[in-house]
């Protein structure tokens, strides 16, 4: 009969052994050099942004004026190394639109060098390092693709996911300050066609009269607010109105 070892000891052998292994194999292996990229990418400039047809259009592009403080110090404007903003329409909880939404940002990110990307409904830097160290990528994506279709993951947060490279992604809100505005909307919920009634009541009748007291420039910057915040025109729409407002007030 042969001698019984302690389990112990042979966990401890086993170790040693696979150590050995590991080492031996690390120690054999000839070095390899690591290609060191001497130049960047050759980015596209913002100031000329191209969508592909079958992800979107381009709406407006506006480059600003020469009418800021700051800028007036300067002395000029520099386009090419201003500060560029591309915001992106959102369809939240549509499979189609977080898709070309998650296309585009791609596309931006390979053409044009866009490091940061900002997203609604968040706060902080979002950490997508350990979602994406699951070695396997075909099943890493079905798992992703099913929670984008049940729209509990959105088009960006696929990309920063699923896309190596993919830059910065991180929150815009004001934590507490959405809380609250949250809080509000639930608890307006509730009392929803009582508060309704009584708001239609009191905005027709300061409709009246403001547009008798207002000039026609205050009435239609009036028309255009209350089309933003009732969700007929984009934040796009808004600012392209605001940034002729000063003029049209002389």
């Amino acid at each position: 009969m042969g001698k019984k070892h302690n389990p112990g000891i042979r966990l401890t052998a086993l170790a040693v052994v696979f150590v050995f292994m590991v080492t031996s194999v690390t120690w054999t292996s000839p070095a390899q050099a690591t290609p060191i990229e001497t130049t960047s990418p050759p980015f596209l400039p913002l100031q000329n942004l191209a969508i592909p047809e079958e992800m979107g259009s381009v709406q407006k592009i506006f480059l600003g004026t020469r009418s800021s403080g700051v800028e007036k110090m300067r002395g000029s404007v520099d386009f090419q190394h201003a500060p560029m903003v591309v915001l992106i329409q959102d369809a939240h909880a549509v499979i189609d639109a977080q898709e070309n939404i998650a296309k585009i940002l791609s596309h931006l990110q390979k053409k044009y060098g866009v490091e940061l990307t900002l997203l609604e409904g968040g706060k902080g830097k979002l950490d997508p390092d350990l979602l994406k160290a699951f070695p396997e990528e075909t099943s890493k994506r079905k798992v992703f693709a099913g929670y984008e279709k049940r729209a509990e993951l959105s088009g960006p947060e696929l990309v920063a996911l699923v896309r190596d490279n993919a830059g910065e992604y991180r929150g815009m809100e004001d934590g507490p300050l959405y809380e609250k505005n949250y809080r509000a909307y639930l608890e307006a919920r509730a009392n929803q066609v009582t508060l309704e009634a009584a708001w239609n009541d009191t905005k027709r009748d300061l409709d009246r009269k403001r547009a008798g007291l207002f000039t026609p420039a205050l009435n239609e910057f009036e028309d255009v607010r209350e089309n933003f915040l009732s969700e007929r025109a984009s934040l796009l729409d808004l600012l392209f109105y605001l940034s002729g407002f000063k003029e049209m007030l002389k």
